[in-house]
């Protein structure tokens, strides 16, 4: 009898020792998902390859560092200087710290960091979700939703823009809920701080700072009291001056002049100038003029189902509230807090549609919503919850908490089943039928991680030797090289480039719209393709088979295909043939920007018979500016036609124009003659036939102020306005003449000319202002150079300039070499501190003019010291003429 009792009595314990451990596990139920998410992430983190803005953003980060140090000017004319390094500072410091030299070590442990601090976003989610509902459930429930977004998770590893800015934000949140119930001094500044790097990260962050003043303001006009109102004061001035001033310490493009320069970078970020195209809901989504639903279509049909019903339910139960008690968003309690997560949640939305700002990749830029959404939504499942509860009686509640169970549940399965491609999650509110269905209708992927599976599936597909890829393919995109920097350095050596590669590999669809063919999914040459939701992401495409290219011809009304021999793979893929009207009223409404689509497949057009295809499909009546047409990703074709006049008023007039264009000397001549009046460059030729127009003209200004370069074209000193004959052009009486406008900052200098496939068909150069560009040229010829070789080369201040008389065109094609060795090695980028010198070789291109027979040209030197320089030319290997000037000041 007494054994029996001991045992019952040890039993007993054992149970209230198990109840006590879950107990415990539940309390910390949220470290411990974050935990076992983090456990995944050490093992998975290697599966994510490289996107195209990591680089850029590395480099960002590197400037800002070699500024801060000794001043490295390469940030004050890079066209990214206005990005906020408050994350990527750190990561680049950890980087240095850990000694990290071999690319795939820099890139995995950047995606393992920045996945970290995701979590550390997701453990504040659960936090604050904890201190606002109440119930360990719910909180936990938040704490899933955010971790289980699956285009967010694959986000969390390869973007570390805007999941960090994601975390951050909901950092950000905890300790401002923190501050304002009842923190003084020290928790404001504590807050500050946190939003002052926010801003660093991403300057909507800035939306966080007058969240704060305000409600902080909304406290002082309540207050009561000459001592609750120096409280509000200043806590109020605490966070105000703690936030600039982390914000200035931790960005150093601010250091020189803060006020103008944050402004600059504040108004930046809203119009940011990349100009891009995406499929949303199968129309293109201009960058620059995105639809009004753009970014509340993508959250909704890339969100989880049960995220969407459980978010949604939340911001009924808050706006009836709100209506119910309006006055209780203006007191410093839990219900003002609500009211600032749906704030955060909608009033970035509509401010994005009301000030036009660029919208690209999706909703990336808006995931910083998804914090306070996911807060929400924990709050939507308590609401709905207790109303089932109240309706339907207990059974009922704990059905709703099981349905939200099997949401989040179903979210891990998509986590898991889409490794690694989560970025190219749709919910079934996109449609997922029918193959290639989501591909025809939304972007699927815009960076380029899933290029690092085909990468993979290469190496398997041949263990030994090289494995040559094609960079560039005829109009199509291919392998771009960095993205190799993630594998092992024995695999990437066994990459090479090639112009008659083995393999391509190529994203799908095109970024533009325009180059959409459909797919070419029954080709044979797609040797392997990933797909999600039915839908190609990558495909290896057999690089080193015939490019099965058909001969196209105009045939009046009709474009008339040809290939022999040919044989039945070569017409496997579908045609694309995509027309452009001369005028735009002639679009239909079903057209794509502007172009009018008429793809077809080759067996309702065309017969294959002997060994040879052909086929033929029909032009509309219009008249037409372009045609594009081809196979996806065979190959492209691309035609250009002279804009027709449709009258003799409108030929009258064109006479008219070209003689006043063309009455003066013109400044250059070539194939054409360029004639400059003002901020207009025409380029006129008599006896000019159709052909003569085909090429497209490139068009190179060199500013004289490199800050007036817009963005893309900082990098390569020059801007870019390359356009066809028929953007302007017409041809009439045997005579063409197309007129391009200049840009309207100061002008150093101007190239222009023609470009096909194998290079430049004719160039001209000329200076904007001749006269005073002869009369540098002739103060510099009195002075004697500093040095001299096949250039006189001249140091003045902090730039070198070289000039020749009696210059060919030969003179000045061999490219310029420049090496810069520093008084203080320290000065150097980390890269080149073991070669010992600056490597600033150039192109004359990209810095001279030839003009009236002489050469001149430009190269800016470093911010720092310089012991002495070496320059000269060189071609082949070798150095065709050196000098070296000690230049130590």
């Amino acid at each position: 009898m007494a054994a029996m009792s001991g045992a019952r009595a040890g039993g007993g314990a054992r149970t209230r020792l198990a109840a006590a451990a879950a107990r415990r596990a539940w309390a910390w139920s949220g470290p411990l998902v974050c935990a076992l998410f983090l456990a995944a992430a050490v093992l998975v983190h290697g599966d994510y390859g490289i996107t195209a803005d990591e680089p850029v953003q590395r480099n960002v980060a590197a400037m800002n560092a070699d500024w801060a140090r000794h001043g490295d000017d390469r940030l004050l004319v890079h066209w990214d200087r206005f990005y906020g390094v408050g994350f990527e500072l750190p990561l680049l410091l950890a980087e240095r710290a850990l000694g990290l030299d071999d690319s795939r070590d820099v890139y995995l442990m950047r995606h393992l960091l920045t996945h970290v601090f995701f979590l550390a976003g997701a453990l504040c989610c659960w936090l604050l979700a904890l201190r606002l509902t109440g119930s360990r459930l719910l909180a936990l429930f938040a704490l899933l939703l955010f971790l289980t977004h699956p285009r967010i998770y694959a986000h969390s590893f390869f973007n570390s823009k805007d999941a960090p800015f994601l975390a951050g934000f909901t950092i950000c949140l905890l300790l401002i809920h923190r501050a304002f119930r009842g923190g003084g001094v020290a928790a404001f500044a504590l807050c500050g701080i946190a939003v002052g790097v926010l801003v660093n990260v991403r300057i909507p962050g800035a939306m966080l700072f007058l969240a704060v003043l305000g409600m902080r303001g909304l406290d002082l006009a309540r207050a009561e009291g000459g001592a609750e109102r120096r409280r509000v004061l200043a806590t109020a001035g605490a966070f105000a001056l703690a936030a600039a001033l982390a914000l200035y310490a931790t960005w150093p493009w601010l250091w020189a002049d803060p006020v103008a320069r944050f402004a600059e970078a504040f108004a930046r970020s809203a119009r940011y100038p990349l100009y891009t195209q995406e499929l949303f809901r199968g129309q293109p989504s201009l960058s620059d003029a995105p639809p009004p639903g753009y970014v509340p279509g993508w959250f909704l049909v890339t969100t989880p189902p049960i995220a969407l019903l459980a978010g949604l339910a939340g911001a009924a139960a808050l706006a009836r509230r709100l209506a119910a008690a309006p006055r209780g968003a203006l007191r410093n309690g839990e219900e003002r807090f609500w009211l600032l997560l749906a704030a955060c949640t909608v009033l970035p939305v509509i401010a994005a549609i009301a000030f036009g700002s660029h919208l690209y990749n999706g909703w990336r830029q808006m995931f910083f919503l998804y914090g306070p959404f996911c807060l929400l939504a924990a709050g939507g499942l308590g609401g709905l919850a207790a109303a089932a509860g109240r309706i339907r009686g207990e059974g009922a509640r704990r059905a709703v908490l099981v349905l939200a169970a099997a949401g989040a549940a179903a979210s891990i399965v998509t986590l898991v089943r889409l490794h690694p491609q989560q970025q190219a999650y749709f919910n079934p509110l996109a449609g997922r039928g029918a193959p290639e269905y989501v591909r025809s209708q939304y972007t699927m992927d815009y960076w380029g991680h899933p290029y690092l599976e085909a990468l993979r599936h290469l190496l398997e597909r041949r263990p030994e030797g090289p494995i040559a890829l094609g960079a560039e393919s005829g109009g199509f995109r291919d392998m771009e090289p960095y993205r190799l920097a993630v594998l092992p350095e024995e695999d990437r050596r066994r990459f090479v480039f090639s112009e008659t590669p083995d393999f391509r590999v190529t994203l799908y669809p095109e970024r533009y719209v325009e180059d959409y063919a459909g797919a070419g999914r029954d080709s044979p040459l797609v040797l392997w393709r990933r797909e999600a939701h039915g839908s190609t992401l990558v495909a290896v495409v057999d690089g080193a088979a015939p490019r099965r290219e058909f001969e196209v011809r105009l045939d009046g009304d009709r474009l008339t295909y040809a290939r022999e021999p040919c044989a039945p793979e070569d017409v496997a893929a579908p045609f694309f043939l995509a027309v452009r009207p001369a005028y735009p009223a002639d679009l239909r409404d079903d057209a794509r920007a502007g172009y009018h689509e008429l793809g077809f497949r080759f067996a309702d057009r065309g017969a294959l018979a002997d060994g040879r295809c052909e086929a033929s499909a029909a032009l509309p009546a219009y008249p037409i500016d372009r045609i594009r047409t081809g196979q996806h990703p065979l190959w492209l074709r691309d035609f250009s036609f002279s804009p027709p006049l449709r009258d003799e008023a409108a030929a009258t007039a064109w006479r008219a124009e070209h003689r006043r264009r063309t009455a003066g000397e013109p400044i250059a001549r070539a194939a054409w003659d360029l004639h400059l009046d003002g901020r207009a460059l025409t380029f006129a030729r008599e006896d000019c036939a159709e052909e003569d127009t085909a090429a497209r003209f490139f068009l190179r200004v060199v500013p004289a102020d490199p800050d007036d370069l817009p963005y893309p074209h900082r990098q390569s000193v020059f801007d870019v306005l390359d356009f066809a004959f028929h953007e302007g052009g017409g041809r009439l009486d045997g005579r063409c003449m197309v007129t391009a406008s200049l840009p309207d900052y100061p002008i150093a200098h101007v190239r222009a000319g023609q470009s096909g496939p194998g290079g430049e068909l004719w160039a001209a150069e000329f200076p904007y202002d001749p006269a005073a560009w002869l009369a540098r040229f002739g103060a510099l010829a009195a002075r004697e150079p500093e040095a001299r070789g096949a250039f006189a080369v001249h140091l003045e201040g902090r730039a070198l300039t070289y000039a020749r008389e009696d210059c060919a065109a030969e003179d000045a094609a061999a490219r310029f070499f420049l090496h810069v060795y520093p008084l203080d090695g320290g000065d150097l980028p980390p890269d080149r501190r073991a070669s010992g010198f600056a490597n600033l070789d150039f192109a004359f291109a990209e810095r001279g003019v030839r003009y009236g027979g002489k050469c001149m040209a430009e190269a800016a030197l470093p911010a720092w010291d310089a012991a002495r320089i070496r320059t000269g030319q060189f071609a082949g290997g070798r150095e065709l003429w050196e000098a070296e000037i000690a230049a130590a000041r």
